[in-house]
């Protein structure tokens, strides 16, 4: 049995590389979580740490994960996200007038539960679906240098793409979430900034 989190739930979001390392921490607020999808929220100076030198470690395997801390700025954002799907589907905000500024697919490993929250792998291209519902591929010369260099495999490589596809046919046909209202929601309140949920020690 599956033990949900509740909306409002401050959950750890961690990014995890192709040798199973953290390289990557954000805290999320839970807005749904079900058997169907899961729908997190970023909120504007949300403390994280990141690994930002992807491509230097690539080309230098001994090159150690550089987790700076930093805070999420200058948007707001809602990821959802499906059971065994390669992406995740964002509704970003402009902070601080909060105006909708666009879709974004995130490419990405399906999600994986853990007991504090999510763990995932970005997997560098991804989408940008502007607000006419028009849309580009955002980093692909970045995500063909990773795969001249061996770090995606051809099959993986494909996959990706793919994945990037098959959440544009959820934009051209009309599905959730593009058909929902996102762009117009707000978070609770009280919600505020979240802290870490557990301590990075036990990460």
């Amino acid at each position: 049995m599956v033990d949900y989190f509740l909306p409002g739930e401050v959950v750890m979001l961690r990014g995890i590389d192709q040798k199973d390392q953290v390289d990557f921490l954000c805290p999320n607020r839970v807005v749904e979580d079900s058997a169907e999808r899961t729908v997190l929220y970023t909120a504007v100076g949300s403390p994280l740490k990141g690994r930002w030198n992807l491509m230097d470690r690539v080309l230098d395997p001994t090159m150690p994960i550089n987790l700076s801390p930093k805070e999420w700025r200058d948007t707001d954002f809602i990821s959802v996200s499906y059971p065994g799907e390669m992406y995740s589907i964002w509704a970003m905000w402009k902070m601080p007038e909060r105006r909708f500024q666009c879709w974004y697919i995130n490419i990405e490993s399906p999600m994986k539960r853990t007991k504090n929250g999510f763990d995932t792998e970005d997997l560098t291209l991804d989408v940008v679906v502007r607000p006419d519902l028009s849309w580009y591929w955002k980093d692909e010369d970045d995500f063909e240098k990773l795969v001249n260099l061996g770090y995606y495999s051809e099959e993986l490589a494909a996959d990706i793409r793919q994945a990037g596809l098959d959440a544009i046919s959820r934009l051209e046909s009309g599905s959730e979430p593009f058909s929902e209202p996102w762009p117009d929601w707000f978070p609770d309140a009280s919600w505020g900034v979240p802290e870490y949920p557990v301590s990075l020690e036990e990460v």
